[in-house]
C-alpha cells in the first residue's frame, strides 16, 4: 500500500489538475484571447488565468514528489487516470456538464484500472 506522502502527492496532482483545467476552461469562455498587449495585461490579471497557473504548478509539485517515491510506471498511469476522473466529475458538479451512459462506463473502467495499478505498487 502507499505511504501517506504518496497519497499527499496524488492529492496535490488531482487538485492541481482539476484546478488548472477548470481555470483555463473558464478563461477560454470569459476572456478575449486575442494576442495584443492590452489583452496580455488583462490576461495577466485574470483570476481564471491565475487559477490555471497555480493549479498547474500544484500539479507539477505533486508529480515531482510522487516520482521520488513511486516508479514512473505506476505514477504516470495513476496521475493521468485520477486526473481524467477528477476533471470529468468537476465538469459535471461545477460546470453542469452532462455525463453520457457510455462515458460513465468508461469512468468505471478507469477507476478499476487505477485500483489495479495501485495494488501492484
Amino acid at each position: 500500500m502507499f505511504s501517506p506522502m504518496v497519497w499527499f502527492a496524488l492529492l496535490l496532482c488531482l487538485i492541481g489538475n482539476v484546478a488548472s483545467s477548470l481555470g483555463f476552461r473558464q478563461l477560454s469562455q470569459h476572456a478575449s484571447l486575442d494576442l495584443t498587449w492590452q489583452n496580455a495585461l488583462e490576461l495577466s490579471l485574470n483570476p481564471y488565468a491565475w487559477m490555471g497557473l497555480v493549479g498547474g504548478l500544484t500539479f507539477i509539485a505533486g508529480y515531482l514528489i510522487l516520482l521520488r517515491t513511486v516508479a514512473i510506471s505506476v505514477a504516470y498511469p495513476l496521475v493521468v487516470s485520477l486526473g481524467i476522473v477528477g476533471v470529468v466529475l468537476a465538469g459535471i458538479l461545477i460546470l453542469g456538464e452532462q455525463l453520457k451512459p457510455i462515458s460513465a462506463v468508461g469512468l468505471l473502467f478507469i477507476i478499476g484500472g487505477v485500483l489495479m495499478v495501485s495494488q501492484s505498487a
